[in-house]
């Protein structure tokens, strides 16, 4: 599964702009905003509380991977902010 969220709601929702994938028991967002990537194991952690990026870098980066290729095959549009 996929999620892509380019850009701003008006709506009271409070994300910036995000994308991820999960893929079996993982999870992996990445926030545009920051850089930040988040990786979670959903079967042993359904309330995203630890963070495992840091700790697990070879699954962060396979699913980064994942991910930036779905965006590239899809044509998502990603965000941008004037003057970049």
């Amino acid at each position: 599964l996929y999620w892509h969220f380019p850009g701003y709601p008006n709506s009271r929702w409070r994300t910036g702009p995000v994308s991820a994938v999960r893929s079996e028991r993982w999870k992996l967002m990445k926030f545009y905003e920051t850089g930040d990537v988040e990786l979670y194991n959903l079967a042993d952690d359904p309330g995203e509380e630890t963070d495992l990026a840091r700790q697990m870098p070879g699954k962060r980066v396979q699913l980064m991977q994942q991910l930036e290729g779905w965006l590239q095959e899809t044509g998502a549009p990603l965000p941008y902010w004037p003057g970049e």
